[in-house]
């Protein structure tokens, strides 16, 4: 039997917790949160586009209105004071129809920006999957491994916690034991499981 260093245990253990750290639920959330974000924005943005449409339809027929109430009346003063509301109404409409073109561009810059990073964390999740599809049943077959070897049974219900169950199976006796990393360092726990084996 091949004997396996305290330190390779470590390593493995290590890299164990850190890809089980990085393939959260969290991700996923992620992924979830910027999907619903982007639909958000996409009915933002067709809302927006139909109510700028509807007060252009409306500026249009206000502006027809205006010209057909254009027509010289025969007081000069009177048709120069509406020509001249008419142009202030005429300007404002331009305005307002800026200012709706402005925040059409804003929300599909937005909606832009939101489907790349949509597309970055599919591209994120694809590899995190790809990661896990080569790296679990590595790590499965290494910790089977390492169970035969060492005997040890590991629970990992307490994720803080270093428990699990050590057979002997030249004496035939088990030994639970449960450590917790806070009170001992990692040499310390690897020592009382040797001496456990």
């Amino acid at each position: 039997m091949a004997e396996v260093s305290l330190e390779e245990i470590s390593m493995v253990m290590d890299d164990i917790k850190t890809f089980f750290q990085r393939a959260t639920r969290g991700e996923v959330e992620k992924v979830l949160n910027v999907q619903r974000t982007y639909d958000e924005v996409l009915q933002l943005c067709g809302a927006r586009e139909d109510e700028m449409n509807e007060v252009i339809r409306e500026m249009t027929k206000r502006v027809g209105s205006a010209e057909e109430e254009a027509e010289p009346p025969e007081d000069p003063s009177a048709h120069q004071e509406r020509m001249r509301k008419l142009e202030e109404a005429t300007e404002a409409c331009k305005e307002n129809i800026e200012q709706y073109r402005n925040e059409v561009n804003t929300l599909e810059k937005q909606r832009n920006t939101i489907k790349q990073d949509a597309e970055s964390v599919h591209v994120q999740k694809r590899k995190v999957e790809e990661l896990a599809r080569r790296e679990i049943p590595r790590t499965k077959h290494e910790l089977s491994l390492y169970a035969h070897v060492s005997k040890i049974a590991w629970h990992y219900e307490h994720g803080n916690r270093i428990q699990g169950l050590a057979s002997d199976p030249a004496k035939g006796d088990a030994h639970t034991f449960d450590f917790d990393p806070v009170n001992f360092s990692k040499y310390e726990i690897a020592n009382k499981l040797w001496d456990l084996m």
